[in-house]
């Protein structure tokens, strides 16, 4: 749910155990808010209303991984009106 003057943005980062780098030190990367975006991801907000919708977000082409982390960051106006979420599901494909 998002209601007005509320926002969210979502943030991934991967690694891969073989890696050097522990995934604690990789860099949050955000998914693009943009529908259709030439970047090789997308986005989609299905449903208009202030209930609860459903918001999808894909990346593709990044390299292969066996590690993936999300965070998911909140912003509002009022710190009594901040989005809620229900069912959250994740799916990493290589």
């Amino acid at each position: 749910r998002r209601p007005d003057g509320t926002d969210f943005t979502v943030w991934y980062r991967t690694s891969n155990t073989t890696s050097s780098v522990p995934i604690e030190n990789v860099s949050w990367t955000a998914f693009s808010k943009t529908i259709n975006p030439p970047n090789k991801s997308n986005y989609s907000q299905l449903g208009i209303t202030n209930e609860y919708r459903q918001f999808e977000f894909n990346v593709y082409d990044i390299p292969s991984f066996d590690q993936y982390q999300l965070k998911i960051t909140m912003n509002s106006t009022r710190s009594g009106n901040v989005p809620s979420f229900k069912n959250l599901r994740t799916i990493a494909t290589v």
